[in-house]
């Protein structure tokens, strides 16, 4: 069964690129170098198969346990991975966005295999943005961990 999470669109993204204009911040994840994606909140899981896409990028955990972030080309199909949790091996392993606001692989025992370290950083949304970075930020816009794939992908899956 495929899993796809809301994206952001019309209205939604206006008030979301707004929003994000108060990030005070030169990373790759800052207002002036930032796109909008699909976006999820703590509590999301991602069974194998299961995925969250943005215009140009594909998060999605592989039934081989590996959490990929894909970029995707012209036509959305994945293309490139840019970015990996090294999980693979581990068939029937799973991804959740925790409450607290770590981000973790879990194997199908339930034994921690990969997380973002982010453990009350107050992290509660998850992006999966256009410009090809995979980010947490807290509620004030803050980035608290980025995959660092800002603009990994080649030119013809961007948007910029």
């Amino acid at each position: 069964m495929r899993k796809t999470t809301r994206r952001v669109a019309g209205i939604g993204a206006t008030l979301l690129a707004a929003a994000s204009m108060s990030l005070a911040t030169t990373s790759p994840a800052s207002a002036e170098e930032y796109h909008p994606g699909s976006w999820v909140g703590t509590g999301t899981n991602w069974a194998p198969g299961e995925d969250t896409y943005s215009m140009t990028t594909h998060l999605v955990m592989q039934d081989d346990g590996n959490f990929v972030l894909y970029c995707r080309n012209g036509t959305g199909q994945d293309a490139l991975a840019i970015w990996n949790s090294g999980t693979w091996g581990n068939p029937g392993a799973h991804a959740t966005f925790q409450a607290d606001g770590n981000l973790v692989v879990y194997s199908s025992q339930g034994t921690p295999l990969w997380y973002s370290g982010t453990y009350g950083s107050g992290g509660n949304q998850l992006a999966v943005q256009d410009d090809n970075n995979l980010v947490i930020y807290r509620d004030d816009d803050t980035p608290v961990w980025q995959s660092n794939t800002y603009h990994a992908c080649p030119a013809y899956t961007r948007l910029d």
